[in-house]
């Protein structure tokens, strides 16, 4: 890591006011001083000497090294917040934008340090939450970190891992409508008739999940309760109970009648998930169904089954909050959640819900139920988007998923010295589902044969 050498600004300067406290967090800044040679030695000079401003922060950051001005346990001046929250109680961070060209990106060895000494900073005063590390954007809506030179929500990401702590994968806001079939984009301009999704995608390869059924539960309450990284709402629910095909834990908990008995389905198995017409009969682990499909085998196929499934006009013809799931061509799970039917959100057609998924990569993607259950929750922060808190409707289950990592399965030693060693290859490639049946050692395997076995090796993560 990068050291941060001190050189304090003098007692009783303007710019130090001396008052001890606890550090709450880091507030993270640009400088938007592109002149050469404004890094941290030069910001320090200017702190310690300017007198027709009261300024001052806690460290800055260049594409060299890194000097602290104030202790990190004195406020300073550098929210423009007065005496509140920030000045009083945050750490004060200038990244310095000496080496970059007005407009252009913050140069790689500018951002590697600030990620490194903020990272420094934040292990060192035990600053250990995603809400502790915060741009000065959010004190009052200055556009500092300057948006053009990096991502503040990317940048705060690659600290926590510098950091060594695990982070889920993040959930991003988005704002999207549809034009002329054609799908457009529009982060956070709300004079344009659009809608805020938020999406996720997650590693279909390492999950978990569990279906919970259970009259008059939230989302977000069964979230906390069995301590799920991530949950949605997912199926149709009417008076309480889950309608169409159920299976929670392998056990059948409901079943589907009448038209929907062309509805599609959300499966699970192993671990992985599926979208298309399952088989409910088959040993799930986790089974629900939706309606209408919006991908099949990456072509929009949203009207043809609005219409074939009996889709009702005020989910399928009217804008509306929408739950999505897709799939890609790697078994990926992709997760939309839109808002929708206010001033600012107008909701997603299922239109706009095909394209959004299909600019994802999925190849398959199934509308759930929506409206006022659409509902995704995160660990630690509860419900998202906009049915959160006193809004959050009960909707009777929740799908959750837990993210996991798989752990290596370590085939038996091969010893020549023993005479047994090839017999117990072949009993571990059955245990572990490369092959189905027993198999001689000395039985010759067709190319074609050791490609299915391969292949089973890497869905069952035994490679």
């Amino acid at each position: 890591m990068i050291s941060i050498r001190s050189k304090f600004i003098s007692v009783g300067s303007p710019n130090r006011p001396g008052r001890r406290r606890k550090a709450r967090g880091v507030l993270f800044h640009t400088t938007n001083n592109w002149k050469d040679g404004a890094g941290d030695e030069m910001h320090g000079e200017y702190m310690a000497t300017v007198k027709d401003r009261v300024v001052s922060w806690h460290v800055t950051i260049d594409k060299d090294s890194a000097t602290q001005h104030i202790p990190f346990d004195e406020d300073a001046y550098h929210a423009g917040d007065g005496s509140g929250e920030y000045n009083r109680y945050w750490i004060g961070a200038e990244i310095a934008c000496e080496a970059v060209e007005p407009g252009q990106p913050l140069d790689a060895a500018t951002y590697r340090n600030a990620v490194d000494v903020i990272a420094q900073i934040m292990l060192q005063e035990g600053l250990v939450e995603w809400g502790q590390l915060q741009p000065h954007k959010v004190v009052y809506g200055k556009d500092c970190p300057h948006h053009t030179l990096f991502d503040h929500d990317r940048f705060k990401r690659d600290v926590f891992e510098r950091m060594g702590k695990a982070l889920l994968p993040a959930v991003v806001k988005e704002r999207i409508y549809a034009q002329g079939g054609v799908l457009r984009r529009c982060d956070g301009d709300y004079k344009v008739n659009a809608t805020d999704v938020r999406y996720l995608k997650l590693d279909g390869k390492k999950l978990r999940f569990k279906f919970v059924a259970r009259t008059g539960a939230k989302v977000s309450q069964l979230l906390e309760e069995f301590g799920a990284d991530f949950a949605t709402n997912a199926p149709y629910f009417w008076d309480g109970k889950v309608l169409g095909d159920a299976v929670a834990d392998g056990q059948v908990i409901a079943q589907a009648y009448g038209k929907m008995l062309t509805w599609h389905e959300f499966g699970v198995k192993g671990g992985r998930p599926q979208i298309g017409q399952l088989d409910p009969t088959v040993a799930w682990d986790v089974l629900v169904q939706g309606a209408p499909l919006l991908l099949e085998a990456g072509n929009p196929c949203w009207d043809y089954y609005r219409v074939k499934q009996e889709v009702p006009d005020d989910i399928g013809t009217s804008r509306a909050q929408r739950t999505v799931f897709g799939i890609d061509a790697s078994g990926d799970l992709h997760i939309t959640v839109a808002d929708g039917r206010t001033q600012y959100d107008q909701g997603l057609t299922l239109e706009e819900a095909a394209l959004y998924m299909q600019a994802k990569g999925c190849t398959w993607a199934l509308n759930f139920d929506g409206g006022g259950s659409s509902v995704l929750a995160q660990k630690g922060k509860g419900s998202l988007g906009q049915n959160k808190g006193a809004g959050e409707r009960v909707v009777n289950h929740a799908l959750l998923i837990w993210i996991v990592e798989n752990e290596p399965i370590t085939p038996p030693a091969a010893s020549p010295s023993g005479e047994d060693w090839r017999q117990k290859s072949v009993a571990w490639l059955k245990e572990v589902g490369g092959i189905e049946v027993n198999h001689s050692p000395d039985e010759s395997v067709e190319f074609a044969e050791l490609a299915v076995i391969l292949k089973n090796l890497v869905e069952k993560g035994a490679i």
